[in-house]
């Protein structure tokens, strides 16, 4: 029969330290052995923020191994963000045809065809920031962060929580609180500045 003792030794041998590196950005973990749920296990570096593979395996230092992910890409419907079958042009959601939609899209609004062309690129190469950085800039530029905010956000509910989609979504709010801020002191120094409240001509004859 099995002692109590024996019983907590053996509950002990089960669970120990582990200690492992994020392969993207080197930072060193420890924790528990019960992190692994069966064999292998994902693991969201908080340094980095980047999700890798935790493996059930030591290397010649005594590390457990890591591996970073397989490339995550997406393929949304341009209408309504939906996630759709890579080979389907059309949407199971909402029924249009993404080739067709982007053909009238590119011909009605060029700006809204661009800012879409950078956001399949982002959705393609989801894991590589440079990507995300020059959707962010090309919105920041064109003036439509909040076009940035919704692709981000509509795909954030679309596969559920996920780090990077709130990291740039951070990014964004953070830009476009800055554009307010921008525009209300542009407003105050309008009604402060009387040179600001007549016209170009009063100005000019003002001065001559």
């Amino acid at each position: 029969m099995q002692t109590r003792d024996e019983s907590t030794n053996r509950n002990i041998e089960k669970h120990y330290e582990i200690c492992f590196r994020c392969p993207h950005c080197q930072k060193l973990y420890k924790t528990d052995s019960d992190v692994f749920d069966g064999d292998d296990a994902e693991f969201d570096c908080s340094s980095c923020e980047r999700t890798f593979l935790l493996k059930n395996t030591q290397d010649s230092f005594g590390l457990f191994m890591t591996d970073e992910q397989q490339k995550r890409s997406f393929l949304t419907c341009p209408k309504c963000s939906s996630l759709k079958p890579q080979k389907s042009d059309e949407c199971p959601i909402c029924g249009v045809f993404a080739s067709k939609y982007i053909e009238a899209q590119k011909a009605e609004s060029p700006l809204l065809f661009e800012l879409n062309q950078q956001w399949q690129k982002v959705l393609l190469n989801f894991d590589q920031d440079q990507f995300h950085q020059d959707f962010i800039n090309k919105c920041h530029v064109k003036l439509a962060l909040n076009f940035a905010f919704q692709k981000y956000s509509d795909l954030q509910k679309t596969i559920g929580f996920d780090s990077l989609c709130k990291k740039y979504i951070s990014q964004i709010e953070l830009r476009m609180l800055q554009q307010f801020k921008n525009k209300e002191s542009s407003k105050a120094a309008e009604i402060t500045n009387p040179l600001l409240q007549i016209s170009l001509t009063q100005y000019i004859s003002m001065c001559v």
